[in-house]
């Protein structure tokens, strides 16, 4: 239980009677502080290292590369003309998220501010006060909550660093000061009043998202499949998370051809290659780790797929060291950015054959 472990601060300045008695009140209660030992992970994705804690938690225990996977980002690649500095992956969970996380148990509270809708300051303060009674509740059964941007608009202004920017982690509140006690990966450990955040963009989002045990019968297989095909459409440039001229497949084909054309930036080379690194490396175990859940002809395409992406891998780890600042060789780079695309096509066959030999 250390995962779940509970740090209760309680001081009970009541009577004796009150304090004796089991059927007290909650706001009868003071000084009731409560932190979970529960942490956002580090993480590429910030909502992927709060996921994983706080489904873990609720009983499913995946990683962080299979939520990479499940999501889509492990498949993203995106590209500029001359290879130049953008941000990969971006927010490309975000193209599936939403249907690939409505199996599971979630409960959230959210509001915006609408244009046409005199009232939604009113919906926005009416969603923080739901979202403060349903989250000191979840915090004491030991369910974290999933948390938007938990800060306030001065925060973001000040240009102080780090901020706690994208997504954070609930884990427990104080009572009396009417704050919640919240982890991010970048900003560590703080604490925030529970109406003092959802105001930091334009659409003055608020959202909180909290994950209980799933109680439905879940189709994992199915699941996947859709993150399958999802994996396939990336490769297609479908539904891309960051504005480039490129995605899939035709990313590496311009990157390639800046190469050969040797109007590459070679200063962005080891940017891009990182991503690729870490991306087709988390590509590589989800489709180890939901092998086990399809027939052994399936399997085999999975296999040969996450053996491609090893490749790929492989390979651009060799071009960032081909490419390095002080000598890049373009010949030599070109010819290894060519094996790992030949690679990534591969995966991409294996891919739509896994879904094909059901």
């Amino acid at each position: 239980m250390s995962y779940l472990k509970l740090v209760w601060v309680i001081m009970l300045c009541c009577s004796p009677l009150m304090i004796s008695s089991p059927h007290a009140q909650e706001e009868e209660i003071k000084g009731k502080r409560i932190e979970l030992d529960i942490e956002a992970e580090k993480y590429r994705s910030s909502i992927i290292g709060c996921l994983r804690p706080a489904l873990k938690v609720a009983g499913t225990d995946w990683s962080k590369d299979y939520l990479s996977g499940y999501l889509g980002s492990a498949f993203a690649f995106s590209m500029k003309e001359d290879g130049g500095k953008l941000n990969q992956a971006d927010n490309h969970e975000w193209s599936y998220f939403w249907r690939m996380i409505s199996p599971l148990n979630k409960r959230q509270i959210s509001a915006s501010k609408k244009k046409d809708d005199p009232d939604w300051k009113e919906k926005h303060i009416a969603a923080k006060k739901e979202a403060w009674n349903k989250i000191r509740s979840d915090i004491d059964k030991g369910y974290p909550t999933i948390v938007w941007q938990p800060m306030t608009a001065e925060t973001k202004a000040s240009g102080k660093r780090p901020i706690p920017f994208l997504w954070g982690l609930i884990i427990g509140y104080d009572q009396d000061a009417e704050t919640y006690i919240v982890h991010h990966s970048g900003s560590g450990k703080f604490e925030i009043r529970w109406d003092a955040f959802g105001h930091s963009d334009g659409a003055n989002w608020f959202c909180v998202m909290t994950f209980k045990p799933i109680e439905e019968p879940f189709d994992i297989v199915n699941a996947n499949r859709k993150a399958l095909t999802h994996a396939i459409e990336s490769s297609q440039g479908k539904r891309p998370g960051v504005r480039a001229p490129a995605h899939g497949l035709s990313a590496w084909e311009m990157w390639l051809k800046a190469f050969k054309n040797g109007t590459v930036q070679t200063g962005m080379v080891n940017r891009h290659a990182t991503f690729l690194i870490k991306a087709r490396g988390a590509a590589a175990v989800y489709l180890r780790e939901i092998q086990s859940h399809f027939p052994e002809r399936t399997r085999t395409h999975l296999q040969e797929a996450a053996n491609a992406y090893d490749r790929v891998v492989s390979e651009i780890e060799e071009l960032r060291a081909i490419c390095a600042p002080d000598n890049p060789d373009l010949q030599k780079g070109s010819q290894t950015l060519a094996k790992a695309l030949e690679a990534e096509r591969f995966a991409i066959t294996n891919l739509k054959s896994a879904l094909e030999s059901e």
